[in-house]
């Protein structure tokens, strides 16, 4: 229930006869073809190892036998995409990437709509949005959310859908204080809790972070591969964060021109600058920290 996706499109599996792992799905973002074959035969190898963990019968079939999508606007589409709003380097990559993932299986508008929203408002949180920006964004180009949990929580009932369950799950980290406080509020109106908790815990985590004791329970329940699997690919973030730090830093305070920022010759020279430019600017007030990606885990905090 900390928002950890499925952790599906990470696992370790073979494609082609060669060995998949983090380090190629990031590699092949933009091979579609091959990332949407790795995110199959991922969640494939996982769901087999794990057979009884609830899965609904028409994506139980697609693991256990021929995995072509069917249509389906259920919420794990939106349930298990909040690693494509850590990865992506934009909201368009966010949108492209969670599209990806999700037809495979959940190809229905719907599906894809509540996948896409998830995985936006997830990259905004770790980018620094107001809650208020990140609500503005889901009201003007996914849902309505102009209501209350309270509104809504004597008549709610068991809606497996994205558009009966995603709604909900951001409105329950729009009236939300802190990472538990959401969480609360997402198991708080009943209907398919543990969904509509991991979705807004997924959001939750982007935005405030995970207190370390509610982590530590957390991680208590998974197998050690999923630690691993984990472990991993909160590496490969972290990597990412420091990059996209320091190019923020070098294109803010105007050290290369801005064609210079897609070029390698920039990582190579940009961590010499990088701290003595952060803490003057800073000082100076020439870049607001809130310029920074992902409140809790920034490494310059």
């Amino acid at each position: 229930y900390i928002g950890v996706d499925a952790l599906g499109n990470q696992v370790e599996v073979t494609y082609d006869g060669q060995p998949i792992n983090v380090n190629d799905l990031i590699k092949d973002l933009n091979d579609e073809q091959k990332l949407k074959q790795t995110v199959i035969c991922c969640m494939k190898e996982i769901g087999k190892k794990y057979p009884n963990c609830g899965y609904g019968t028409f994506f139980q079939q697609w693991v256990f036998e021929e995995s072509k999508p069917f249509n389906s606007f259920g919420n794990g589409a939106a349930m298990r995409v909040s690693a494509c709003g850590w990865i992506a380097k934009d909201l368009e990559e966010v949108k492209r990437l969670s599209r990806l993932v999700t037809e495979v299986s959940h190809n229905h508008p719907e599906g894809i709509k509540g996948a896409e929203a998830t995985a936006v408002a997830i990259f905004l949180a770790r980018n620094a949005s107001e809650m208020d920006e990140i609500r503005d964004v889901i009201m003007a180009n996914y849902y309505n959310v102009d209501f209350t949990l309270d509104e809504i929580r004597p008549n709610y009932y068991f809606d497996v859908s994205c558009q009966g369950s995603v709604p909900q799950a951001l409105v329950a980290f729009f009236e939300s204080t802190n990472f538990e406080d959401a969480i609360r509020n997402a198991i708080s109106i009943g209907g398919d809790s543990d969904t509509i908790a991991a979705i807004t815990g997924s959001i939750a985590e982007a935005y405030y972070g995970i207190p370390e004791d509610i982590k530590a329970k957390g991680l208590n329940y998974l197998t050690d591969e999923f630690k691993n699997l984990l472990n991993e690919f909160n590496e490969k973030i972290f990597a990412g964060v420091i990059i996209s730090v320091g190019i923020n830093v070098l294109a803010t305070c105007k050290i290369l021109p801005p064609k210079a920022l897609n070029t390698p010759i920039s990582y190579i020279f940009f961590f010499t600058v990088l701290i003595e430019k952060l803490i003057s600017s800073i000082n100076s007030k020439e870049i607001k920290t809130s310029q920074f990606n992902y409140r809790s885990r920034n490494p310059f905090q």
